[in-house]
């Protein structure tokens, strides 16, 4: 049975104000302080997640004990463990129950457990239920965070409020579109809390940003990822979300600290709203330049064919796609449609050319086509 955990019909200076920091096996435990600003930036209420989708591969015991250091110095905070298929939440619930954990994250994605189909969304809602009956059977709280495109299937055949009754925690993945503006971001936000509330009034809602995704014209990353936030909280009931999680790189630790700090600043506890956002601060200068949206049609730069841009969610990122086929147009030989996602660096060893997933380096030419990961340090 799904715990009541909130008012919804609480006034916004009485709603909830929820702030989900993650910590992975790319983030050190300094980088956690730092993003938290040793505490200072969490209260009860507030959860630290630890993402290890393939549990129990990768799983670090040692981040997870210093996340842990955080909840005994400020009670009531939540340590929580992200995981991305039904499988490993069924078969170790109990176990993650022993470990300590306060609430198991589902991240039901199509790159991982969850295909977006219309086809397979009776599936999908199987495995959430399979899920959700394991976590509540330890008596645990259940975090469901599908990526945008499974939200909206689950909307398009009306399974959302099937869902909704399953969890207690729904996160709303649409940081795709928070380069955009701030009524396409909430807008979304929106409509997706008003129906998860009317099928569970006590359902917990929040929705992610990423520093990653960019920014909206005129804006730094820091202001659009405000922006969007008080926008979707600020919605009125009930279509309003209850906090944020913030996707962090390695590279965002300090954009990120400053986001929270923001947050706390105009919401300054779990059951107050500012009525007038804090003000964003000039960037900080470790703040990254941002790449420009490609315009929707252009040239190739190598054969000069017209193509037009099209962004994959999957991918996080904008794929060029041949006008005259459809498909991705790959005459670039260091495969131009990746050269325009926006987690391409060069590899800190060698200088080659890599994409960084979930910790991991791939050769940037190769990947997504065959995965090869880039092994050029030792082990």
């Amino acid at each position: 049975m799904v715990g009541k955990l909130l008012d919804t019909q609480q006034p916004a200076s009485k709603r909830k104000a929820v702030a989900g920091v993650l910590h992975a096996n790319w983030l050190s435990n300094a980088d956690l302080d730092t993003i938290v600003a040793n505490g200072s930036n969490l209260i009860a209420g507030d959860y630290i997640k630890y993402r290890c989708t393939k549990y129990p591969e990768g799983y670090d015991q040692k981040r997870v004990d210093h996340a842990k250091s955080h909840k005994a110095k400020i009670p009531g905070l939540n340590v929580d463990i992200e995981v991305a298929y039904a499988d490993i939440v069924v078969n170790h619930a109990a176990k993650f129950k022993e470990l300590g954990f306060d609430v198991i994250d589902y991240n039901i994605e199509n790159a991982f457990d969850g295909p977006n189909t219309v086809e397979t969304a009776q599936s999908n809602l199987h495995k959430i239920r399979r899920a959700s009956e394991a976590v509540h059977a330890q008596g645990l709280k259940f975090r469901l965070s599908p990526g945008r495109p499974n939200t909206n299937i689950f909307i398009r055949t009306g399974l959302l409020d099937d869902v909704a009754k399953l969890v207690d925690h729904y996160h709303i993945q649409t940081q795709t579109v928070q380069d955009v503006s701030n009524e396409e971001y909430a807008g979304f936000t929106e409509k997706v809390a008003k129906a998860l509330r009317a099928a569970n009034p006590n359902i917990l809602i929040t929705s992610q940003v990423a520093a990653a995704q960019g920014a909206q014209p005129g804006k730094t990353v820091q202001q659009t990822m405000r922006d969007v936030i008080y926008a979707a909280m600020t919605k009125p009931p009930p279509g309003n979300t209850d906090g944020v999680a913030l996707w962090i790189k390695s590279g965002d630790v300090e954009e990120a600290k400053a986001f929270f700090t923001w947050f706390r600043q105009t919401f300054p506890g779990n059951n107050n709203i500012v009525s007038t956002p804090v003000p964003s601060p000039s960037p900080p200068p470790s703040s990254p330049p941002q790449r420009p949206r490609p315009p929707q049609e252009a040239d190739c730069v190598y054969c000069g064919k017209p193509i037009r841009w099209q962004f994959h969610e999957e991918y996080n990122g904008w794929r060029s796609i041949d006008s005259d086929t459809g498909k991705e147009h790959k005459c670039d030989p260091l495969s131009s449609d990746m050269l325009i996602t926006r987690d391409i660096g060069e590899c800190e060893n060698c200088g080659k050319l890599v994409r960084a997933i979930d910790g991991t380096e791939y050769d940037a030419y190769f990947y997504p086509i065959n995965a090869a990961v880039h092994r050029c340090r030792p082990p």
